[in-house]
Order: C-alpha cells, then sequence, then structure tokens
C-alpha cells in the first residue's frame, strides 16, 4: 500500500561535522542497515563557518513503507503519543507529514527523539491520500504510528 510519493529529508551541518551528519543521515533513512546505498548531496560551504545543508530523498514506495516501519517501532511511547494526539499539526494542507528528530540524539545514541527545534533532521513525506484531503492523510500517519 502506497503510503507517501516520496520523502525528503534533510539536516543543516557543520563543515566540520559534514561527514558524521552524512553518515548519520544515511544510517537513518536506510533504518541502520548499512548495505543499503543513499544518496546525500550538500552544497560546499564557502567559508568555515558557513552551515552546509545536506539533502536526500526516498522515492521507492518499498524504501518509504520500511522508514516507516522503522520510525514507528523505535520512537518512544511518549513521542507516538504526542504525534498520535496531535497528527494534524504534523500534516499541513499540502498533505506532507513534516517529522523532526533531535540530530545529536541520533548521531551519538541511534534514538530517535522527537523535537519541534532547529538542531534536527527534518523528513517530508508527501503522503499518498485517497481522495486528496487532509483528513484521509490524518487517518493513514495514525494507522501507521498506532501499528508500530
Amino acid at each position: 500500500m502506497k503510503r507517501a510519493h516520496y520523502l525528503a529529508a534533510r539536516v543543516l551541518s557543520k563543515p566540520s561535522d559534514v561527514s558524521l551528519n552524512s553518515d548519520s543521515l544515511k544510517s537513518l533513512l536506510s533504518c541502520l542497515d548499512s548495505s543499503k546505498e543513499i544518496a546525500v548531496e550538500g552544497g560546499d560551504a564557502g567559508t568555515p563557518t558557513q552551515p552546509v545543508l545536506l539533502t536526500s530523498f526516498l522515492k521507492k514506495e518499498s524504501d518509504i513503507n520500511h522508514l516507516f516501519k522503522f520510525l514507528s517501532a523505535n520512537m518512544s511511547a511518549q513521542d507516538k503519543e504526542i504525534l498520535l494526539k496531535e497528527t494534524d499539526k504534523y500534516v499541513d494542507d499540502h498533505l506532507d507529514l513534516f517529522l523532526r528528530f533531535e540530530r545529536t540524539a541520533w548521531t551519538e545514541h541511534k534514538k530517535l527523539a522527537l523535537t519541534t527545534l532547529g538542531d534536527c533532521f527534518h523528513l517530508t513525506f508527501a503522503m499518498a491520500a485517497y481522495p486528496k484531503k487532509k483528513d484521509r492523510a490524518v487517518e493513514i500517519v495514525r494507522q501507521i504510528f498506532k501499528t508500530g
């Protein structure tokens, strides 16, 4: 079952941490499966103090569904409860689901922790809701995170 058309993932990195953040983004999107090849793109920083935006995309239905299962299984019960109660705040009118996970918690401990702060891995899922209505997208998100 197609749950999302694609995923766009981003993280803002210090130039000195590009390799660490790139590897961490790859491990998150591959669900810790190091054999899976994930491409991460990022612009070169003009100066040592200019941050670098690293981006990656998943387009295959199986990869996206696998990531949904991984996120649902590895999020804390408290974070899932927050997501389920406030799902309509995480899905916009264009049916995009926005999730932010603490960068440091993932890079250092491989722990998923929802955050509202900017120092994060930012995941944007373009939800595949039929009919194309926000209520339907919210329902799909709730189904995904109730079953994990």
